[in-house]
């Protein structure tokens, strides 16, 4: 190495050490006492775990919560014959199950439970853990309003419901299974991406101005049990209710239902009342009908309903039929279901498809208004158009390349 080189590195070295010691501290503490810069228990978990000491129960419960606050359990919680499981009887409680299991035994009651109380408690909480064979409710939330019940499931609640809770509550991404009945609601709750199979049923029962969103029903296990049961002015979007022993979707008055399905109900797929609307949804495979509006003024707009037992649409009075395509409906002459059929007056039928039923369009009742429908290939006839109906030109098979100037007409073939 050259003497230049050996120089300028001994002179880097040197710079470096210097610098080593210009930025190093003062070897003596500052004067004073030392504070500490650890975190208590309770900054690391500010919640208050649920156990005797913390939250004692009584004769009736295993546990009991009478102060406000966040709670949390710290392992898995077994029911006593006789007593619920965990009692709350304060507002602003939230009760974090911590993926840990609640798990009854016989003659155990509510797993958690809101005392009666006048008025109704509020801000009531429950999430992210299992409940499983108590005597009665999973979670009874009833005395409780604007609960929050996330990512519970209940299974085999067999004397009571899987979850019911107050007013304007909210329950999300839950699942009930083998109980007396699945999720019960009363008025203005918000339900959403919920699974609801095998109780005895209705899988689902919502109060007046429920919204649902996702859900799934299926199996409902007591005859004529329903899939969903929604009473009046709720609105139902993207659900399915499959297989259940009684109707799919019964629904009260002015509801709305729209992208959803029936499939394989003992009963009808949907049941509407007075003044709804169902729209862009699928009936098939249903014991009798796929869609069935009892009352009037409701509008079936761009659904499909195949393959059920009597009608694909049977519809009441003052009743918008459009859009609609029923495929092999009541196809026997026993039955003698139809694609479309109406039972009273005043309704419109619009640009409606049937075929492969017994019959297409059966105008029942008087003052019906029938434009631009297809009805090919329905085994006991195209249409049965009784005296005192309206309907457009029927064109009866009508040859390839065929001109019509009449945009009302009706074709058959």
């Amino acid at each position: 190495m050259s003497r230049i080189r050996t120089a300028a590195v001994l002179l880097a070295a040197a710079t470096l050490t210097a610098t080593g010691v210009l930025v190093a501290g003062p070897l003596t503490p500052p004067g004073g006492p030392v504070a500490s810069s650890y975190k208590t228990l309770t900054e690391v978990e500010p919640r208050i775990a649920i156990n005797a000491t913390n939250t004692p129960g009584d004769a009736s419960s295993v546990y009991r919560i009478s102060q406000p606050g966040s709670y949390y359990l710290t392992g898995n919680l077994t029911g006593v014959s006789g007593k619920v499981g965990i009692l709350v009887l304060a507002n602003n409680v939230t009760i974090d199950l911590n993926g840990f299991t609640l798990q009854g035994v016989s003659g155990a009651d509510d797993a958690i439970g809101v005392a009666f109380n006048i008025p109704s408690w509020i801000n009531f909480k429950v999430m992210n853990g299992t409940i499983r064979g108590w005597t009665k409710e999973g979670i009874d939330g009833f005395y409780a309003n604007n609960c929050i019940i996330d990512r519970v499931h209940v299974d085999g609640s067999s004397n009571g419901y899987g979850i019911i809770t107050g007013v304007g509550s909210t329950i999300r991404e839950c699942v009930v299974s083998n109980s007396g009945a699945g999720i019960v609601t009363p008025q203005g709750c918000t339900v959403t991406n919920c699974s609801a199979y095998r109780n005895i049923g209705p899988n689902f029962a919502l109060g007046p101005g429920n919204t649902v969103t996702g859900c799934t029903a299926r199996e409902a296990t007591a005859a004529g049990s329903p899939g969903f049961d929604v009473a009046d002015g709720s609105t139902i979007a993207n659900c399915s209710s499959t297989n259940n022993n009684g109707i799919g979707f019964t629904l009260g008055n002015n509801c709305t239902i729209t992208g959803s399905t029936a499939l394989g109900n003992t009963s009808s797929g949907f049941r509407m009342n007075s003044g709804g609307l169902i729209q862009a949804c699928t009936a098939a495979s249903n014991g009798a009908y796929g869609i069935q509006a009892v009352g009037s003024a409701t509008s079936i707009i761009g659904c499909s309903a195949n393959a059920n037992t009597i009608d694909g649409i049977r519809v009441a009075s003052n009743c918008l039929v459009v859009n609609n395509t029923c495929n092999a409906n009541g196809p026997s002459a026993v039955i003698g279901g139809a694609g479309i059929y109406t039972t009273g007056t005043g309704n419109r039928l619009d640009s409606n498809t049937t075929t492969g039923n017994w019959w297409g369009i059966a105008l029942n009742g008087s003052n019906n208004f029938m434009v631009r429908n297809i009805s090919t290939a329905n085994l006991g006839g195209p249409n049965q158009l009784i005296a005192g109906n309206r309907q457009a030109q029927v064109i009866a098979n009508p040859p390839a390349n065929f001109v019509s100037t009449d945009p009302w007409a009706n074709f058959q073939f």
